[in-house]
């Protein structure tokens, strides 16, 4: 079984559908919490330079609720331009 790897320094953002506030935190090499959050349901954004943007939808978050998602982020699109010229003296 392979085991996925932690990306430290992406930004993760959780957004509370009925009032639209937000919350930021950066990953680190090991994890990332997010503490006392409301009761509601809400959204989660993962970017990292890199990476595709990955947008979880509505997950509800009750009282009392211990949540551990893993998100899975996957190359994003890279535009690399070569440029070889032939300049013999």
């Amino acid at each position: 079984m392979r085991r996925a790897a932690v990306i430290p320094g992406a930004n993760v953002t959780v957004i509370n559908s009925a009032t639209g506030l937000q919350r930021e935190t950066t990953t680190t090499a090991k994890e990332y919490f997010l503490c006392r959050l409301s009761p509601s349901s809400i959204r989660f954004r993962v970017e990292r330079t890199g990476f595709a943007v990955v947008a979880v939808r509505a997950s509800v978050l009750n009282v009392g609720d211990q949540k551990a998602l893993q998100i899975q982020l996957k190359a994003g699109d890279i535009n690399a331009t070569v440029q070889v010229v032939n300049d013999a003296p």
